[in-house]
């Protein structure tokens, strides 16, 4: 199951890499349910909404749909900003 998820995580942070090449966004994996994206100077955001919208959007853009729960946490100029918790649905709820 571990291998599984693991999978899981890796596919998200290369779904996530594809469409933040132009932005020049890098995307790193942590564990557990944990991906940092390192913004740079030149793409600020004017608030935490702001990253959290992005970060929700950002996931429909790649496609994914998520079945955990997955905390992203924004990086900007090498300093942590603020996580953002987006709620997954458990493969069990979807019909």
């Amino acid at each position: 199951m571990e291998g599984l998820y693991n999978e899981a995580l890796n596919t998200i942070a290369e779904r996530l890499r594809y469409i933040f090449t132009t932005l020049k966004i890098d995307v790193k994996l942590a564990e557990p349910n944990k991906v940092f994206l390192f913004i740079p100077k030149e793409r600020p955001f004017a608030s935490n909404e702001a990253m959290a919208e992005f970060a929700f959007e950002s996931m429909k853009i790649a496609g994914i749909k998520l079945h955990f729960d997955l905390e992203v946490s924004f990086m900007y100029d090498g300093n942590y900003v603020c996580s953002v918790i987006l709620h997954g649905t458990p493969k069990s709820e979807i019909n």
